[in-house]
């Protein structure tokens, strides 16, 4: 077949011979034109050698592009031998037009220096609010779209700017995308204490050389993606908008064509090539490569091959070590502030506003969070004067006075258990004793001492050195400790339970339980002694000392439900602080942890006695 296809004599003499509308499908397809798909192919109706698409497919001039259907496609021989040797591919010799205009010199500089200091200050906060809250990241790479729309939100800019801000501080070993979150890398604290034009000098070496546009995509922000032909693509569009020079450009889609049709194969997918040429000029427009539509001397520096582009930039402004400090307890920064400058004032004041002027205010809140990390009255009015223009304003000097005067009138400290006793003698030879200095014994009162360690630990340690506490409950009534006989399961060994977490469990059907009649269960509750009812197990030793958010009584139903096979309620607060309520049954306890069946998830899951907040009863059935 194949050497048949290749002699074009005999090529034409069948095409000549073949039925009308057969021929002229044929030729049609060799000039290039789309070939309809066979009527009949996927009908059992109708004679298949009637249609000119199954006469040429029975014959090799046309060929489906899988077994299945697909498309039709004419081999290339085929082709060659219909359009015989006078053929050329159709080429328009004139390139597409261009419209360009004179440019202003002073405008071009002004909007390439106002778009290059904006990409600085978007990049630095941008970095200074994922090194405060690490930005999560998608499973697969990346920053999704809820993701970016959030920081768009908090950063004040617009989602392509953000876009580019996140791509070019990846690309310029500044932020990091790995462990599920995006954060700053150490490479940024030395990048942070450059001035302006250097910071920019790093970030458009990194663009140059991304191999990406990411204003061409509309999802997730992933700088690890790699486009053939986009490093090229860029250097191209830099230099067809650079000729002539100080020309204004006013449609990137005019200027995207010409440099596709000057090298149409070059710069990969010739579809999408286009819409990345355009992405590649809104970048350079957006860091200040162009300015007002004109390539700058920045962008001649690129193309130039040139690393260092502090010289070339202009003047995108210095980095700003003072602030003005008004009366109306806000700070204002003209420019971009160092970082002693701003980590001082996020310390101890909110910022409002960004841009080219940045403003911060001092409010109770913000003070106090000062003296809180460590700051004094005097050393916080000391630090605000040194980056002060002139003279502190009174207004800020009282309201430091009057937060420090508050602060710290009320302690708080942590504290594992008490102990009291009207026996003050006692308590202070407690408090002497050598063999509990590992307790963290101190006075709190007279009649009371707090400890560090847990109840359980003190009260061993406090019956070693030959003492005799008595355990209490929340309510200060005495808890009653009754020893706990064990028995073993009476069932085979094979239909023992596992105890290995990696087995999976299913739950298992409950029969309902008899529910006693509700007067019968008052008088036996009421007819109990107190001690009766709250048995110290050691199911409620471990609950109480690691569910340090439940009740007495949670912790008690919590106990009773591992003790005794039966479902509970809990509310649960993940690991992210979302809380759910979920019913759980065959409990186990392992060291501060509970192991159950998940009726909301179908399956086992692990809980930690920490992260409850609330217990209640659940329907056994």
């Amino acid at each position: 077949m194949l050497a048949c296809l290749r002699d074009g004599e005999r090529v034409l003499a069948l095409v000549a011979g073949a039925p009308a509308d057969a021929r002229d499908l044929l030729e049609k397809a060799a000039a290039g034109g789309e070939v309809e798909p066979d009527p009949f192919y996927y009908s059992s109706y109708g004679s298949r050698s009637q249609t000119p698409q199954a006469w040429a497919i029975a014959r090799g001039l046309l060929a489906r592009t899988s077994e299945w259907g697909g498309e039709l496609t004419m081999p290339a021989e085929v082709a060659l031998a219909l359009r015989g040797s006078g053929y050329a591919a159709p080429f328009d010799s004139a390139p597409p037009s261009v419209e360009r205009s004179a440019a202003d010199p002073a405008t071009t500089a002004r909007a390439a220096a106002a778009a290059g200091a904006a990409m600085v200050r978007l990049v630095t906060d941008l970095l200074e609010a994922a090194g405060k809250k690490p930005v999560p990241t998608l499973r697969t790479g990346g920053v999704g779209l809820r993701e970016l729309k959030r920081l768009a939100k908090v950063l004040g800019c617009t989602e392509p700017d953000l876009r580019l801000g996140l791509s070019v501080a990846a690309h310029a070993g500044l932020l990091s995308l790995g462990d599920g979150h995006a954060a700053p890398t150490a490479g940024y604290d030395g990048w942070r204490g450059y001035e302006p034009a250097d910071q920019l000098s790093t970030l458009l070496r990194a663009w140059w050389r991304s191999p990406s546009a990411p204003l061409a995509a509309s999802g997730a922000v992933t700088p690890g993606e790699v486009h053939a032909g986009t490093v090229e693509l860029r250097a191209a569009v830099i230099a067809a908008a650079s000729e002539p020079e100080a020309a204004t450009i006013k449609d990137p889609r005019a200027l995207a064509d010409l440099v596709i049709w000057r090298q149409p194969l070059a710069f990969g997918d010739p579809d999408t090539a286009p819409d990345q040429a355009v992405a590649c000029w809104q970048e350079a427009a957006l860091l200040g490569v162009t300015g007002a539509g004109v390539v700058t001397a920045a962008g001649h520096a690129l193309l130039g091959g040139a690393d260092d582009l502090t010289a070339v930039l202009g003047d995108i402004g210095t980095t700003q070590h003072h602030a003005r400090l008004q009366a109306d307890l806000t700070a204002v920064v003209t420019g971009s502030p160092d970082t002693t400058l701003s980590a001082l004032l996020d310390l101890a004041a909110d910022p409002e506003t960004r841009g080219v002027a940045r403003t911060w205010r001092f409010s109770p809140a913000t003070v106090r969070r000062a003296l809180d990390a460590g700051h004094t009255a005097s050393s916080l009015l000391d630090a605000l004067a040194d980056i002060a223009v002139g003279e502190l304003p009174q207004p800020l000097r009282y309201l430091v006075a009057d937060v420090a005067r508050r602060h710290g009138s009320v302690r708080a400290s942590t504290v594992a258990c008490c102990l009291r006793s009207e026996d003050t003698a006692l308590l202070n030879e407690i408090v002497a004793d050598r063999r509990l200095r590992a307790l963290g014994l101190r006075q709190l009162a007279p009649t009371v001492l707090a400890a560090a360690a847990p109840l359980q630990d003190v009260l061993s340690a406090l019956r070693n050195a030959g003492y005799a506490p008595v355990a209490e409950a929340d309510d200060g009534t005495p808890i009653v400790e009754r020893a706990i006989d064990h028995r073993a399961s009476a069932s085979p060994p094979h239909q023992a339970r596992a105890k290995s977490p990696a087995k999976r469990r299913t739950a298992k059907p409950r029969q309902a339980a008899a529910r006693p009649e509700a007067a019968d269960l008052v008088r036996k509750l009421l007819a109990a002694p107190d001690e009766t009812l709250i048995p110290l197990t050691p199911s409620l030793e471990a609950v109480r000392r690691s569910a340090t958010n439940l009740t007495t009584s949670e912790a008690r139903i919590l106990a009773y439900a591992i003790d005794h096979r039966q479902p509970v309620t809990i509310s649960y607060v993940n690991r992210d602080g979302n809380p759910s309520n979920r019913t759980i049954d065959n409990i186990e306890l392992t060291d501060g942890s509970l192991l159950a069946w998940c009726r909301l998830r179908e399956d086992e899951r692990w809980f930690n006695l920490k992260r409850i907040i609330a217990v209640e009863p659940a329907d056994p059935a």
